[in-house]
């Protein structure tokens, strides 16, 4: 399809810088009114959003950092969380409408790799592979939580779509404030948390490939002093995996606004 990026989007601009976060080199993807920095591990470590504006008599808008620290993948085994150690993070492919990175990072015996693709916009698509380093030894994982923290002023409103295949109740969505006290439920289409001009939602097609027993709680949003976490449970008890047939997940995220309001 032609033009490759349509307006009001604008070709996707990636650069490299040292990380803030620890020893890795950080990879900045830039697109309309957003900024995705990725520091070893396939989900962002930073993230920042425009709020859009209502009309041209507002003050340009300067952008805002929508999360409190870096977005985690932990991973349990042994009664405790094991950290990860970086082996690559690289760009793979890049073109004015996207970028491609992989990655990969050790723990335990076990290889999480990582193909992370950001699209102009602002899309990201992450593609999770979990699987023992030895061939002939499967590898233990009692827990394994995509980890989102948000700052507490961004975490005003929550929504979600319908219930996606899986284990779990059926429930209706949920639209309003979020919750002052800890909210468990089922595993959504989508789920947006943010305020009424900026934020961020979490989506995927199904639930395949998570080993998950506790269906009704499969997703938990839980307010702390500092921050507010979604926490999505990969995982939520005891599996084994095999080198031939490692644990996939396939989810994405994207902060709003996409594209700012057409005149008039």
């Amino acid at each position: 399809l032609k033009p490759e990026v349509p307006e009001p989007w604008t070709p996707i601009k990636v650069s490299s810088e040292q990380s803030a976060v620890n020893s890795q080199k950080a990879e900045i993807v830039e697109v309309l009114g957003r900024k995705y920095v990725f520091s070893g591990l396939p989900v962002p470590a930073q993230m920042e959003s425009t709020p859009i504006r209502l009309s041209e008599a507002e003050p340009e808008k300067k952008s805002q950092a929508l999360l409190a620290g870096p977005m985690e993948i932990k991973l349990f085994t042994g009664g405790k969380e094991i950290a990860w150690e970086c082996k690559q993070f690289k760009k793979t492919k890049e073109s004015p409408s996207s970028v491609v990175f992989e990655s990969e990072n050790s723990a335990a015996g076990m290889v999480l790799k990582g193909k992370t693709t950001v699209e102009f916009d602002g899309m990201v698509r992450v593609d999770l592979q979990l699987a023992p380093q030895a061939q002939d030894t499967p590898a233990e994982v009692e827990r394994l939580d995509l980890v989102i923290p948000f700052r507490p002023e961004i975490a005003e409103l929550m929504s979600t779509y319908r219930k996606a295949p899986g284990p779990g109740k059926v429930i209706d969505r949920y639209l309003g404030k979020v919750p002052a006290e800890p909210w468990k439920n089922p595993v959504f289409y989508a789920q947006f948390i943010g305020t009424g001009k900026i934020g961020l939602e979490w989506f995927c097609d199904s639930m395949k490939g998570w080993r998950v027993k506790k269906g009704d709680e499969a997703v938990e949003v839980t307010r702390h002093k500092d921050r507010v976490l979604e926490t999505f449970h990969l995982v939520d008890h005891l599996v084994k995996i095999k080198a031939d047939a490692p644990l996939a997940i396939t989810f994405g995220l994207i902060a709003t606004p996409t594209k700012p309001l057409r005149k008039g």
